[in-house]
């Protein structure tokens, strides 16, 4: 789970807005970016996925997949991450995870564990951080002039 937090101002409720729709539209790229990322099969850093072994394409082959030889693609399931909770100007929270079911077997792929390769699909790596800081630096200067029009009332 990625949980991106504002600080709340309490007496600034338009700044509140706006850093609400800043950290939505933040999941929303966090959420592009990681599912576009495994459909390419890349780590949270751009880097290529570990390949898969030649028994594991062999198993999937049997299976009928589409894409044998791709890593976290199988039923498409690990590609299924979205925003589970919105900021709004009294939480300024949003968080971005994978289905119920699938969290166990999505932090096992993160983390590699026995015969498992470490396959860092879902947190924030370098792509979607610089993506983030763009995004904050176009939004800062309106957010302080908001802030500073709104004081002046």
């Amino acid at each position: 789970m990625v949980k991106l937090k504002g600080k709340t101002l309490k007496s600034v409720g338009l700044v509140n807005r706006k850093v609400a729709r800043m950290l939505n539209d933040m999941a929303d790229m966090f959420v592009l970016q990681t599912k576009t990322d495994v459909n390419k099969s890349k780590d949270v850093n751009g880097n290529n996925l570990r390949k898969l072994k030649s028994s594991t394409v062999r198993q999937k082959r049997k299976k009928g997949y589409i894409d044998p030889h791709k890593p976290l693609i199988a039923s498409g399931k690990m590609a299924k991450v979205y925003r589970t909770k919105t900021a709004n100007e009294g939480r300024l929270m949003s968080e971005v995870d994978t289905s119920a079911r699938m969290r166990d077997i999505a932090e096992y792929h993160n983390l590699g564990k026995g015969n498992l390769p470490k396959r860092l699909w879902f947190g924030i790596g370098k792509n979607i951080k610089k993506r983030f800081d763009k995004l904050i630096r176009a939004k800062a200067k309106d957010l302080v002039i908001t802030k500073l029009k709104t004081i002046k009332r």
